[in-house]
């Protein structure tokens, strides 16, 4: 520090000294300069120019130095600065762990914090860039600390309709990158704890992997969807196996785009499988059956488009899944997600998604096995369904879908259960039926229901026996159906002379048909009528109801609601309710 004092102290000096002489440009020529050329006077004054801006230069060097310096001892002085530095360590770990630190802003803080970052191994493991400098660093810095991968494409230089077919053989300059990582990381496969790749396509990455990842515990292969692939992929000098069959560690496998055989080791012992927009038409559901029985940890399934032969006609037990809480299936063979579904035991299963596209003949136990009841129940039993949606929707071209979705309140349905058909049949025909012996232990407390005809008689009745043991219904929602659905809340129940639904407290109805506002009266007056004389004690009246409809209800009727129910609400609209126009109405 005094050094540094002494030379500003030198150079400032000068300056003064310069400045203080009273020489004007003109004077720092001597008499017999006045015979030089112009270019020469132009040598000698850009020189001089030069020397004081160098003094000034130096000055300021010199003063940033010392600035730094102080603010240096003053932090010396701080009770932070005299942390261990493994305390410092375990910070910056966590620090980094969020998305708006990272490892370079930590180094720019001070000597000593970059001191510590580079001396920390386990902050150089995660790497997530595509430099080749980048990772020769991180390499060497994490030591031997386990590393995560993460090997995006950045290039976006894909052309998928090149007309000449260049890119389905070629190697893109990602994929060329990916050659460059792998000369640096390859090495180091023992410590490889996760991988996460981007558009490499197999018939590149395969005959790399062809040795033992022995702590690998998740990978990633994707492609996204702007990638071609071929059927060459991988090509067949390939090893027969990823990693040389040996990843006795890996617990979470992703695959888009990406098709690695059922019959690779690499599906053995997983706690989280996805696979999505895979085309795996030379195996059968029996055979993926055989993965999921080897891996009885198995926590998630995600399995989406894929192409997959159905069962043979084989029987095979049960799989144990006593750990699966998670499956989310769509646009799989009908019989392929029947079978899955009825050949499972998951007693921890929390969320259901299935969404299905059902062919002509097709009907909507063909994907979903609620005929097959001892199966099915016990795949969804310990699902909490509180709220229940029924929606069915038709579609321009005569396609329609019909959607089971059940949850706890207005969050996201833990039961999602969707099909399309072109026949609106194969969706309805004993329907309520079949979901009665699934749902009939649930207690529904709200229960939704959207587009549903009202000029099938069966379904109607179908729809009675649903409310017959809705004891603990309090909120019920109609939209888009026909008053007919709701005759049955002025009944009372056919075995015991209780109300249906005794609790309901709330009704919703939404329609752009015309409402009977009579009929409704009439319904509201009837349970009140049996309430009254009933000697239920949990049983309640009605203390809510909203009328949506595209017409006005009569003022005499508004009235009389208003008497009847103490929170009564009606909206009107030329327009339907909720955007739907009248084609899509099915209460009509």
């Amino acid at each position: 520090m005094d050094a540094i004092n002494l030379r500003i102290s030198q150079l400032v000096a000068e300056l003064i000294q310069h400045s203080q002489s009273g020489e004007s440009a003109h004077e720092i020529f001597s008499p017999g300069d006045e015979g030089r050329d112009t270019g020469e006077m132009f040598e000698l004054l850009d020189s001089a120019a030069e020397a004081l801006t160098s003094i000034r230069d130096q000055v300021n060097v010199s003063l940033q130095n010392a600035i730094l310096e102080i603010k240096s001892r003053r932090n010396q002085l701080t009770p932070i600065y005299h942390l261990p530095p493994e305390i410092y360590s375990r910070i910056f770990e966590f620090a980094c762990t969020r998305r708006t630190t990272t490892r370079g802003r930590i180094l720019q803080v001070s000597k000593l914090w970059r001191e510590i970052v580079l001396n920390t191994p386990r902050l150089w493991t995660r790497i997530n860039a595509n430099s080749a400098e980048l990772i020769a660093a991180c390499v060497l810095r994490s030591k031997n600390a386990p590393l995560e991968i993460d090997l995006p494409d950045d290039t976006s230089e894909c052309d998928p309709e090149d007309d000449n077919g260049v890119f389905a053989t070629a190697c893109t300059p990602h994929e060329q990158l990916f050659k460059t990582q792998m000369a640096l990381l390859m090495p180091q496969i023992h410590r490889w704890q996760s991988l996460a790749l981007e558009n490499v396509r197999a018939r590149h990455f395969w005959p790399k992997f062809c040795i033992a990842a022995p702590w690998l515990e998740k990978l990633a292969l994707t492609l996204t969807p702007d990638v071609p692939v071929s059927a060459e992929d991988p090509p067949p000098e390939t090893p027969r196996d990823i990693f040389a069959g040996v990843t006795p560690h890996l617990r979470s496998l992703r695959l888009e785009r990406i098709y690695i055989p059922l019959t690779s080791s690499i599906y053995t012992g997983l706690e989280a499988l996805s696979v999505q927009s895979v085309d795996l038409s030379d195996f059968t559901a029996n055979e993926f059956l055989d993965v999921l029985r080897a891996c009885p940890r198995l926590e998630s399934l995600w399995l989406n488009w894929i192409i997959m032969l159905g069962p043979t006609h084989e029987s095979q037990p049960i799989v144990e899944l006593p750990r699966l809480s998670t499956i989310d299936i769509n646009s799989m063979s009908s019989r392929a997600i029947r079978h899955i579904l009825s050949s499972i035991d998951p007693p921890s299963l929390e969320w259901l998604s299935v969404r299905t596209n059902l062919e002509d003949e097709e009907t909507i136990y063909d994907a979903l096995p609620f005929d097959m009841i001892a199966n099915f129940k016990r795949t969804v039993e310990n699902i909490h369904i509180g709220r229940l949606e029924l929606i069915l929707d038709a579609f321009p071209g005569g396609t329609s879908s019909f959607t089971i979705a059940g949850g706890v309140g207005d969050i996201y349905p833990a039961l999602s259960l969707r099909s399309m058909s072109p026949s609106r049949d194969s969706l309805l025909d004993g329907l309520f039926p079949h979901i009665l012996p699934i749902l009939g232990s649930q207690a529904l407390t709200a229960l939704s229901v959207d587009g549903l005809p009202a000029s099938d008689a069966a379904l109607l009745a179908d729809f009675h026996q649903l409310i017959v043991q809705g004891s603990e219904i309090r909120h019920l929602e109609f939209k888009r159906c026909c008053p007919s659905f709701l005759l049955p809340l002025r009944r009372v129940s056919p075995d015991t002379d209780k109300l249906l639904c005794p609790k309901l407290s709330e009704l919703s109805i939404s329609s752009s048909a015309s409402i009977d506002g009579q009929e409704l009266i009439e319904m509201v007056r009837a349970r009140a009528a049996i309430l009254k004389n009933a000697q239920d004690g949990d049983a309640s009246a009605l203390q809510k109801l909203h009328i949506a409809s595209r017409y006005p209800l009569d003022e005499e009727v508004v009235r009389t609601f208003k008497e009847l129910v103490p929170d009564f609400s009606h909206t009107f609209s030329h327009t339907p309710p909720s955007g739907l126009d009248d084609s899509m109405d099915l209460s009509e």
